[in-house]
């Protein structure tokens, strides 16, 4: 993409490593770039007006000058050939943007990389989204002659991580390895943050703590960004990005188990606070800002931030009434195919029992709560 595009953003939620792609791909791409590729580190910056600033400080330009710092930084660039790594730009979005569209606009022989969680909507700009690392099936075993530790990416890390507590994936643990791995989503950061507990937690009991994962994963690591030190700090700074309306139904997304639907969520999550156009729009934000994820015509959320959002719905007050409205939906989805099952699109009706499977069995949960009407779940 770097050879295609001088405006490139690797998207991708909170912790999956973003940073990190960005200077592989620098490094492997440096010899483009006689000027260097420079890396603008952005997250503790929170005045846009002073990014340019910012970028002209890691540049070594010096600040004692006439001009404004945008002019002094085109002027500084205009013939030069490097890679501008902008890295973090969620919470400047317009700001990047801007700078973005002047640097391209006058100063031919620069590249432009961010990383975002959301991208920066910019003509010409190429989005290289990134996800989550692959797990691999409950019972998967490796060829004769593999390691154990090839079982995938997610497998892999936690196991080059773990390396440091004298932790090794034996037969005898793999399955629990893989059982972390899913729970934890593939999410690097998480993994890494996991890894680090094995120093002080046998991993059946790491495993087990899970249930409370904000709380266990709080473990360090040196020269890590503040944001990343703990898992609940990078997803809050997810959090703290979003328009009221956002996280109002990250919240209330939380009751779903797996995928959802549009409809779905306007019918689970729309009320007084929350409108039906409402939701779609926010809809829209949150899977801009990677906290959504887009599988066709369905959404997920990652089960680490369905379980922040749970968080934030239970102490919003909400819970019970947006419990109510999920059990309503998928009572009248059990109550209608039930009925109509057997009429000549019955295999389109399997599929889509299969699709909301998860949610069905989410709903009935919620229905055999002490405070709900088991007619409900009957």
């Amino acid at each position: 993409m770097l050879a295609e595009s001088r405006l490139v953003t690797i998207v991708g939620p909170g912790g999956v490593g973003k940073t990190r792609v960005a200077l592989v791909a620098a490094a492997q791409a440096a010899a483009s770039y006689p000027d260097g590729p420079w890396i603008v580190e952005l997250s503790n910056l929170s005045d846009p007006a002073l990014l340019p600033n910012t970028v002209a400080s890691v540049l070594g330009l010096p600040e004692q000058d006439a001009r404004s710092a945008l002019d002094a930084l085109l002027e500084y660039l205009r013939d030069r050939r490097l890679l501008l790594i902008l890295d973090t730009c969620e919470h400047l979005l317009d700001a990047c943007a801007a700078l973005a569209q002047a640097v391209m606009r006058d100063a031919p022989g620069v590249t432009v990389l961010a990383t975002s969680r959301q991208p920066l909507d910019m003509p010409g700009e190429h989005t290289f989204p990134i996800g989550p690392l692959p797990v691999p099936d409950s019972d998967w075993l490796p060829l004769a002659g593999a390691s154990l530790a090839d079982g995938g990416d997610a497998v892999e890390l936690f196991a080059l991580r773990a390396a440091v507590a004298d932790f090794a994936i034996t037969p005898d643990n793999i399955a629990e390895v893989i059982r972390l791995c899913r729970r934890l989503d593939g999410i690097p950061l998480a993994l890494e943050l996991a890894a680090v507990q094995l120093r002080a937690l046998p991993l059946g009991e790491l495993l087990d703590r899970l249930n409370h994962r904000f709380t266990v994963l709080t473990g360090s690591r040196p020269g890590a960004l503040p944001r990343h030190q703990t898992l609940r700090t990078a997803i809050e700074w997810s959090h703290e990005l979003c328009s009221a309306a956002e996280r109002r139904l990250w919240a209330r997304l939380s009751v779903f188990a797996g995928a959802f639907s549009l409809a779905a969520a306007e019918e689970v999550c729309a009320e007084v606070s929350l409108e039906r156009p409402d939701v779609i729009d926010a809809l829209v934000g949150l899977a801009d800002k990677s906290v959504v994820l887009v599988e066709g015509e369905r959404y997920r959320m990652l089960d680490t931030l369905r379980e922040f959002g749970a968080e934030q719905l239970a102490s919003s007050g909400e819970l019970a009434s947006c419990r109510a409205r999920h059990i309503a939906r998928f009572v009248a989805m059990a109550e209608y195919f039930g009925t109509h099952f057997a009429d000549d699109d019955q295999m389109d009706r399997y599929h889509e029992l299969r699709e909301v499977h998860s949610n069905l069995r989410a709903a009935l949960e919620y229905a055999l709560e002490p405070d709900e009407d088991p007619g409900a779940g009957a």
